[in-house]
């Protein structure tokens, strides 16, 4: 039963070569102030990501070009969901907030900035709604930060979705987008971008909800490194641990660090670039528990185990 489990767990960095998919931008909004309105639409604030293991992202909800100077719009906070949460990256378990994007929706254009350098096999998703307003969003990207658009490639996996288009309800659902590689993969100028239509033209009447806004990606293995990355032993301690763990490791640059409980579970995760790591567990049940650490600069996997009192 012990082989079965660490080979499970060993099995979410490598899978035949490849490292499973994992979080590469993430906003939450759980942590965003209200921002009234209505203002310029071209004036109204970026938000950037939450967490991101990537260049930071960043989110723009602004006026089309061809929308009439001075439109005027706003965003504020509502109440979120849990749909699509990521909760290792330390959401609001209830749901938290959601960012609320008022009309009018028609002059109107979501961008998400969202670099995947180093990354492949890039997925959208989010948990979305409509409040009265508009229930059609229809997808493009870019590959040059937003200079040129191309619908081509890109496709709705969610339920209501046709093409690179897809339907909000009134209820929350989970929306996901996928791209063809050779527009997705390993481009730090990639642009997620979302316009509306039936919706009104009015900026106080609807609006539209967006939360736990992910980008996912599979981690492209850096050239020079076998596929196959090292995995070796890390030593983790004080074991039994109470408030915190220490591990160290001899490579530089960024690691990633997560921990699994027994069943294999992601129950936290965190990004370092120093040799010690120190992680806080006071949050976890008592119990055994795993350790993965992953250096993005030598390609190298390290695996501990410790027990939480």
């Amino acid at each position: 039963m012990k082989t079965k489990l660490l080979t499970l767990i060993a099995c979410l960095f490598l899978a035949n070569g490849v490292q499973a998919q994992t979080v590469i931008h993430y906003w939450d909004f759980d942590r965003l102030a209200p921002y009234g309105g209505p203002a310029n639409a071209d004036s109204l604030r970026q938000i950037s990501s939450d967490t991101s293991f990537a260049l930071v992202g960043t989110m723009l909800y602004q006026a089309l070009s061809t929308a009439p100077t001075g439109y005027s719009t706003y965003y504020d906070t509502v109440a979120g969901t849990t749909t699509n949460i990521q909760l290792a990256l330390g959401a609001a378990p209830s749901g938290g907030k959601a960012l609320n994007l008022h009309n009018p929706s028609a002059q109107m254009e979501a961008r998400f900035y969202v670099p995947s350098g180093g990354y492949k096999d890039v997925v959208f998703g989010f948990g979305g709604k409509t409040n009265n307003g508009a229930t059609r969003m229809n997808f493009s990207c870019s590959l040059d930060s937003g200079q040129n658009w191309t619908t081509s490639g890109v496709q709705v996996t969610s339920a209501f979705g046709i093409g690179g288009n897809d339907s909000l309800s009134s209820t929350y659902t989970l929306h996901t987008v996928t791209f063809d590689s050779a527009i997705a993969n390993n481009n730090n100028r990639f642009v997620v971008r979302i316009t509306f239509t039936n919706g009104s033209s009015a900026s106080n009447i609807g609006s539209m909800v967006f939360d736990n806004v992910t980008l996912m990606g599979t981690r492209i293995p850096r050239a020079g490194i076998n596929n196959i990355a090292e995995s070796k032993k890390v030593d983790v301690y004080p074991d039994p641990a109470t408030t915190s763990i220490y591990m160290q490791t001899s490579g530089i640059g960024n690691r990633s660090v997560k921990i699994y409980n027994a069943t294999g579970k992601l129950v936290g995760s965190t990004t370092a670039n120093t040799q010690l790591i120190n992680m806080p567990v006071a949050n976890l049940s008592a119990g055994m528990y795993y350790v993965m650490i992953h250096e993005d600069v030598t390609g190298v996997n390290y695996n501990g185990k410790f027990v939480k009192e």
